[in-house]
């Protein structure tokens, strides 16, 4: 047996580099990361696509230089992805893999047309050491990848909720599919997955791994079941759990499934638990679950929660977990996270020290505190250490109060989305650095839409709506603000609304609902765009304006005449048969409606309020721009 190297090249800006094939090698890779790279983040991504072109789920990433990282992962393609690179700032960054030469095979694992299940796969030549990989679009599904030994009777092994990516399990298995739950016709579906397997050196040929027991344990209790994959009690499925560990000589990654059907919330009872390694989920239906950490537990090496799974944390003496050290990073995918009033915290960072940095990733509908009633700590951060906490999606931190920090101690935050950026945080003490704002949204594209074609808005997730009104004008809707089968009943879903044609679009709020807290329809800059957030309540705001922009702007002030509580008419000075109107000043408490008049026709209309009655006298000044 001899040993494997290859350098991941680094790309020239931010973004992947190039892809190399390292199906060659083990399971256990090394991977190295050299040099200068302040600021700028480095995440290894693997791949089984066969063309190494698509498919590819991050494994870990690297915030420092001069590092090195042990992966246990069967892998046919691997690259480096940069974020955060700046070219003002030195970049020197190198990174190199290596691994023993016992090659991985592997095997596309096809979907079903529908939910269910998709057809099996013969995997009986693979290794026991399985790494599965998802990608693609599938909000609101569960893909779960199953394992037969006589291809009739199937066992859950991992599971993969609205998000696709990478878990490793020890399996023994004759057959594998796919089984969807949850999809809907309405939702574009593009998920993909796929195996990669190897044995570790003297396997045997594939006769590694614990028979019957798959890297998926389901905490499930109430349910009456003591294994081999679903649990009634704690200590049984943490068993199991060491039973795998020591099969992959203390290493490995597993996932834990909350499973709270019989008994809620599922209750996690005192004890010191090794979760290093570990994903904590709710359930495989996609319905979600409720945990509690009783008095008394701690969670060492707990950095990972997903699948619509919320957690409260119960302990009063001591935090829940208290090893994230510099450079550790927690992720929750559609998780929530608190502490009950008057607890410890969930993440006790008591060990950092001054100039360390832990990263808490929030993605989809994440949230740190649930409500304002349970506010306890979630993170506790002492006086030097720095906590960045980046939102995504929906993602928010809900109660501000449960961050907490020293006097002394640095908060900063992000969005990649228009997720709500909270500024006041009253029980931290030192610093909180001004909130950095990067639009990257991953929006679902309409078709395009010719004149005088609208886009649907009954979808569940945020849209991009692409019009060409090179034939006519446009009036595009915009989705009901919390209509919970729109998907809209919270703060933070966006709706990026396109033209592509040169023409006249516009979007209006439907029903009651605003934008900008004004009723009536905005203008769409031609070849332009409007990106607009919803406020979960009645408001749309416009975050961003891509175009051109209006021209030949005029300004004017008008006194009210006319009839005491009526209507009136604005005739405007200059003739602008093109013009877009728009109105800058409105005051006061009562609506009184005013029209634009050009040439002898009423071009535009506005509710304008009115400061004290009598309603004559009032001033109004609105804008008019020629054009687009």
């Amino acid at each position: 047996m001899a040993n494997l190297f290859a350098d991941l090249p680094m790309p020239v800006a931010n973004g992947p580099g190039a892809a190399v094939d390292v199906s060659g090698m083990g399971r256990d890779k090394t991977v190295v990361v050299r040099g200068d790279f302040p600021g700028a983040t480095i995440t290894i991504e693997i791949s089984q696509d066969a063309g190494g072109a698509t498919g590819f789920a991050p494994v870990t990433t690297f915030q420092n230089g001069d590092q090195r990282r042990l992966l246990e992962v069967a892998a046919r393609y691997m690259r480096v992805n940069v974020e955060g690179r700046k070219s003002a700032v030195t970049f020197t960054a190198n990174a190199d893999v290596g691994a023993s030469d016992i090659g991985a095979q592997f095997a596309a694992l096809p979907m079903p047309a529908n939910n269910g299940v998709g057809a099996a796969v013969d995997v009986s030549a693979l290794g026991s050491y399985c790494t599965f990989i998802t990608a693609g679009s599938f909000l609101g599904v569960t893909l779960t990848i199953e394992a037969s030994e006589d291809g009739v009777a199937y066992a859950p092994v991992v599971a993969f909720a609205n998000y696709g990516g990478q878990q490793s399990a020890v399996v023994t298995a004759n057959f594998m599919r796919v089984r969807v739950s949850g999809r809907k016709a309405v939702i574009p579906f593009t998920a993909t997955a796929a195996v990669g397997a190897v044995n570790d050196a003297g396997g045997g040929g594939g006769g590694g791994g614990t028979p019957g027991i798959s890297n998926c344990l389901i905490y499930q209790p109430g349910g009456g079941s003591a294994g081999p994959g679903t649990f009634d009690t704690w200590a049984d499925l943490i068993t199991a759990l060491g039973l795998l560990r020591a099969d992959a000589s203390g290493g490995g990654c597993y996932t834990i499934q909350f499973d709270d059907q019989f008994v809620s919330p599922a209750v996690v009872p005192a004890g010191a638990y090794n979760m290093t390694g570990v994903t904590w989920e709710g359930r495989a239906d996609g319905f979600g679950a409720f945990v509690e950490l009783a008095e008394g537990s701690s969670f060492a090496g707990l950095r990972r929660f997903q699948g619509y799974l919320q957690v409260t944390n119960l302990n009063t003496t001591a935090p829940a977990v208290i090893d994230l050290l510099n450079g550790g990073i927690v992720t929750l995918h559609g998780a929530v996270l608190e502490t009950v009033t008057g607890g410890q915290p969930f993440f006790g960072l008591a060990a950092l020290g001054p100039g360390d940095t832990v990263v808490f990733e929030l993605y989809e509908t994440s949230q740190i505190g649930a409500s304002a009633l349970v506010a306890g700590p979630v993170i506790d951060a002492p006086a030097g250490a720095t906590v960045f906490i980046g939102t995504e999606g929906a993602s928010a931190i809900a109660v501000p109060a449960a961050v907490v920090g020293a006097v002394g101690a640095t908060l900063q935050r992000a969005s990649s989305s228009l997720a709500t950026v909270n500024t006041v945080y009253p029980n931290w003490l030192g610093t909180i650095d001004a909130p950095r704002l990067d639009v990257a949204p991953s929006l679902v594209p309409t078709p395009y839409l010719l004149a005088p074609a609208v886009a649907p808005v009954s979808a569940t997730f945020n849209l991009w709506m692409r019009l060409d009104a090179s034939g006519g004008a446009i009036a595009q809707p915009l989705p009901a603000i919390g209509a919970a089968a729109q998907g809209l009943s919270g703060p933070g879903c966006f709706v990026l609304v396109s033209e592509h044609g040169g023409g006249v679009a516009t979007v209006t709020p439907n029903g009651a609902d605003t934008i900008g807290g004004a009723a009536g329809a905005v203008r769409v800059p031609a070849n332009g765009a409007l990106l607009l957030v919803s406020d979960g309540v009645s408001d749309w705001t416009i975050v961003a304006t891509v175009g051109a922009g209006p021209t030949n702007w005029q300004s004017f002030t008008y006194t009210a005449t006319g009839v005491e509580g009526q209507a009136f008419t604005v005739t405007l000075p200059v003739a602008q048969p093109d013009a877009t109107y728009q109105v800058r000043s409105m005051l006061g408490v009562v609506v009184r409606q005013f029209g634009i008049a050009v040439a002898s026709k009423i071009a535009a209309s506005f509710d304008v309020e009115t400061t004290t009655a009598p309603m004559l006298g009032d001033v109004i000044t609105f804008d008019v721009f020629n054009g687009p």
